[in-house]
């Protein structure tokens, strides 16, 4: 099966093959993708990070061989973790601007390199290094306070609430799904509120008893998570409370760890 890699900062991917069509998450720099069937204008692609599927423009995408793809998906993963990084083409000689969470492919002493192509990278080589601890989770959730909810959305400059956990989750090495409900189905429970740790993810329930929303603990009172903009509320046994509106807005199933 053909693969491609994504050398845009993001790329959106979609339920259908039209622009128009509902974004439901996006391609970081650096991510490798499965081609399922490939199209003149659209493909449907299949992630290999999370094995999410959707259409692509076609042309947005870059062809790799089977050889180049392992031997970046066997590397050792390393990831941006600023909200911006600059990274500089040598075969364009053009500046790209990396997102939080971008996969930087073939990473060594400050250059990627990939189809036959170098980066060189600004960040800090230190930073890259993955640090799998609930300081680390919290820290780079933070990082995310103000920015706008949406849908599909795994950006700085908009995220939804599981593109939220997911990506600070990856770039401290512990990989989940897309999907709320899917990141509901791992982890260890937490029998209560006051047993939780930061960095624990709470699930919450719609109507229905399905699970919509995730966020980060960041206390046994306190809760980051994307919902109308990245922000901290409120968080107890009955779900979490919006001072602003002055009313519990989503209804708490349960909480699981993954450290």
């Amino acid at each position: 099966m053909e693969k491609a890699v994504n050398i845009h900062s993001i790329v959106p991917v979609r339920a259908s093959a039209n622009d128009r069509s509902e974004m439901v998450t996006q391609l970081i720099f650096g991510e490798i993708v499965e081609i399922q069937e490939y199209g003149k204008k659209w493909s449907f692609i299949k992630t290999v990070f999370d094995h999410y599927e959707g259409w692509v423009d076609t042309k947005q995408l870059s062809l790799i061989d089977e050889t180049e793809a392992q031997r970046l998906l066997t590397s050792e993963p390393f990831y941006t973790k600023e909200l911006i990084t600059p990274v500089y083409d040598l075969e364009t000689k053009q500046e790209i601007q990396l997102l939080f969470g971008s996969h930087l492919l073939g990473y060594s002493n400050g250059k990627l390199s990939f189809m036959n192509r170098d980066f060189i990278i600004r960040e800090s080589p230190i930073s890259l290094k993955i640090n799998k601890s609930r300081d680390a989770i919290i820290n780079n959730a933070k990082k995310f306070l103000g920015s706008p909810y949406l849908w599909g959305g795994k950006m700085p400059f908009g995220i939804d609430c599981s593109g939220f956990s997911q990506i600070v989750y990856k770039v401290c090495g512990i990989n989940l799904p897309r999907d709320a409900a899917q990141q509901a189905q791992l982890g260890e429970m937490i029998d209560f509120v006051g047993d939780t740790k930061a960095g624990d993810l709470a699930f919450f329930e719609n109507s229905n008893g399905q699970v919509i929303h995730v966020g980060i603990v960041l206390n046994h009172e306190k809760i980051i998570h994307a919902s109308g903009s990245v922000r901290m509320d409120s968080f107890d046994h009955n779900g979490i409370y919006n001072v602003t509106l002055n009313e519990y807005t989503h209804k708490l199933r349960f909480i699981k760890s993954f450290l």
